[in-house]
């Protein structure tokens, strides 16, 4: 469906609201995804909300992958490692990330 009409999946996302949660960019890509949305959320409990919804309205597979910028990783920045691997792996369960190969 989204491969046919890549517009539904720009018109779906305008539609859910989902707190403070921001899309801030779409891609279609070449490779293992379809897809790629940039979207900003206060926490990865608006963000699994929003990603249901996505797939659920669009129809499709949704793989969330937090990201934390780079400079924030550099010795003295405010995130702590151990924090962010525990996050990880309450978010998928494992500590790995799920995704939908391209069709």
């Amino acid at each position: 469906m989204a491969l046919e009409n890549p517009d539904h999946v720009l018109h779906v996302q305008d539609d859910i609201a989902v707190g403070e949660t921001q899309v801030l960019s779409c891609y279609a890509i070449l490779g293992e995804y379809d897809f790629v949305s940039v979207v900003q959320a206060p926490d990865n409990e608006a963000i699994a909300r929003f990603s249901l919804e996505l797939g659920v309205r669009a129809g499709l597979h949704i793989a969330t992958m937090p990201a934390v910028p780079v400079g924030r990783l550099e010795e003295g920045g405010d995130i702590d490692l151990r924090d962010l691997e525990t996050s990880l792996e309450r978010d998928t369960g494992n500590g790995e990330a799920a995704g939908e190969p391209a069709n």
